[in-house]
Formats: C-alpha cells, structure tokens, sequence
C-alpha cells in the first residue's frame, strides 16, 4: 500500500524518468566508446609490433598484462653499415626515447632500383634487425635471406645486386657474415638464418628480446612507461596501410569527446541523484507522519525509506537497459554497425555509489 502510493505520485514518476534518462544515455555513450575503441584496436593491433628489449628476463612480467598476446623470444643482429651489398644512401637510427644515435645522407647517390640501409631499419629500434629461424631447413649455417616490406619489395627491385653477395652483421659485438640467398617481402625488416645456427646464436644471446601483439591504442604509451620503469626498453613498431592512420586518428579524437561527455552526465547524474533523493525523502514527510501514528518504529520507518529509494533506483536501471539495447538494436539495424552491452563497470560503481546515498540519506531522516 505504502509502495503503490508512493509510485503513483508525480514528482516519483518524474524522478524515475530523469534516472533513466541519464542511465540510458551514459549506457549508450559507453557502447559508442567501445565501438570506436574496436575499430582503433583492430588496426592498431594488426598493423602494430611491440618489441621489448631487456638486460634480464621480462617474460613474466609481459605475460601480466592481458592487453599483450602472441608473446615470442626472438634473435637480434646490429646492422653492419661497412657492406655496400646493401647502398648506403641514408639511414638515421634512433634509441627507444627518440634520440638519434647514427645518421648518414648522401643526395647525390643514386638508388636505382638498389636495396638501401633504410629499408632494414625499425624506427627506434637502434640499429637491430630481428632475425628469424628458417623453417624449411633450406639455408646453410653461412646463408642468409633479407626480409623487407612490400613497397620497398617492389620499388626496389634489382635483387641481383645483393643476391649471392657477402652481407655481414653483429652479434654481441662479433662480426658475423653470410652470403644472401634470397630476398623476400615481410611486414618489417628482417633477416633469415638457418634453423641450426638460429637455435645456437639465441642460447649465447646476452640480451633479452620479445615480441608481442599489442592490443590495445590507448594503453600501449602507459605500458611503455611502466616498463620503462622496469628498465625495460619498449618499441611499438606501426605500419598502417592507406588512410589507416587517419582513421585512428580520427576515432580516438572521437573517443575522448565521448569519454568527456559521460565523465559530464555522471556528474549531473549524481548532482540530479542527490537532489532528487532529497527531494523524494521530504515529499513523503506525510507518508512518515502516517507510519509513525499506525506505530511504526524508528527503524521500520527508515527502512520503508530506505525501500522506497532502493526499488526506484533499481526500476531506473531495469528501464534504462531496457531502452538502451531497443536504441542499439536500432542504431545496427539504421547504420550497420555493431554496437553492443557495454561492460557493467561503472555502472555497477554508480549503482553502489547511489545506495550508498540511499542508506546514508535514509538514516539522516529523523
């Protein structure tokens, strides 16, 4: 009876309404976030390579952060720059900070269809070249493949000038050198040794070198100051395809639009919260009166309070899930896309948050 007159009043009716309005719309700001953060992971992720380079271990602590997969060891060379197999027209090699270690430029040579320098160098990655272990057992200890992008791949094209010729390297400061047998395209620089050689080189490595998918954008510069901290040396090697970039660019911009307009309707969310529980509690002052005369104890009066706000709030969340995955629905059905429930994180903060008022509230009312 208490209940049935209570939500058959207005200003209840009106409450419930604003509730949910702003539930509804924090809901909906959260499923429009991850869309957009899908969309930016999925390129970042495919287009993107962490490497992490360490003077101990770091293999247990990598695996601690979920947003890093596809974890491998690998085998690293420093460019020997002494061979002219590979033309030596350019190259600028930088350190994990940005800071520039070795440069050369010289604009009167001219590549012709040569292999240079610069396409076996990974931005920041000093003057290391990853190398890979040949999995069809065809190479001799003494042979090695050169591995470069594609539009280097093409542009670059006369092989016969690096094919069948000496190409040396360092490892741990010992030059190493090999005869090329093949060049071949890859995502990024490499090089390919025999399985036997690769197997005996990565067990006398001093240095510690993993690769790994990243992810996630928006954590991959946190990441890399933690580890950092950890004197770990981090390198996200990025290399998007057409307007990939823009894309990114363009949607996390968007993101942090929307991230700050849901940080705003949380905080009209609890301002209107607040006014709106004071408002309810002093609204049913008659309700009270009348629980006290058909003698109602203290307690029970702040309880029925304390129900009243609890089943409010609770309607609220159950209307606002309940329009918002009608409005997701639609928004596929309209534009085509895949927004989905987001994750109940906040608002399960939020609806701890506000009981807390409730109970708080409830027990201030004399």
């Amino acid at each position: 009876m208490i209940l049935k007159s209570f939500f058959k009043k207005k200003s209840t009716k009106i409450c419930l309404m604003i509730t949910t309005i702003l539930i509804s719309i924090i809901i909906l700001l959260l499923s429009f976030i991850g869309y957009f953060n899908s969309i930016v992971d999925k390129i970042y992720s495919d287009r993107t390579l962490l490497i992490a380079m360490s003077k101990n271990d770091s293999i247990n602590l990598l695996k601690k952060y979920n947003h890093i997969s596809n974890i491998n060891k690998e085998l690293v060379f420093k460019l020997n720059f002494d061979y002219d197999t590979i033309i030596k027209s350019s190259y600028l090699t930088k350190d994990e900070n940005g800071n520039v270690l070795d440069s050369y430029q010289d604009n009167n040579i001219d590549l012709n269809g040569r292999i240079s320098w610069d396409d076996l160098i990974i931005f920041n990655f000093d003057t290391y070249i990853l190398v890979k272990k040949d999995n069809e057992n065809k190479l001799l200890d003494d042979e090695i493949k050169i591995g470069i992008n594609e539009m280097n791949y093409s542009y670059h094209n006369k092989h016969e000038y690096v094919v069948n010729h000496p190409l040396g390297f360092y490892f741990q400061n010992e030059a190493i050198e090999f005869n090329v047998k093949d060049v071949y395209i890859s995502q990024r620089p490499e090089v390919t040794i025999s399985s036997n050689l690769y197997s005996k080189l990565l067990k006398q490595q001093k240095i510690y070198v993993y690769t790994a998918k990243e992810n996630s954008y928006h954590q991959a510069s946190k990441l890399k100051e933690k580890l950092k901290k950890e004197k770990i040396n981090v390198i996200h090697d990025t290399l998007y395809f057409q307007d990939e970039s823009t894309i990114v660019s363009h949607n996390s911009d968007l993101i942090d639009i929307l991230n700050l307009a849901m940080y705003i309707t949380i905080i009209l969310f609890f301002i209107i919260t607040i006014i709106i529980l004071k408002n309810i509690i002093e609204d049913i002052n008659y309700n009270i009166d009348l629980e006290k005369k058909l003698g109602f104890n203290k307690i029970r009066i702040k309880f029925n309070i304390f129900e009243r706000l609890l089943i409010l709030n609770v309607l609220s969340y159950i209307l606002a899930f309940s329009i918002s995955l009608l409005f997701i629905k639609g928004i596929n059905k309209i534009f085509k896309i895949s927004l989905i429930i987001p994750k109940l994180n906040i608002l399960f903060i939020l609806f701890i948050i506000v009981l807390g008022l409730n109970i708080m509230l409830s027990l201030l009312k004399k």
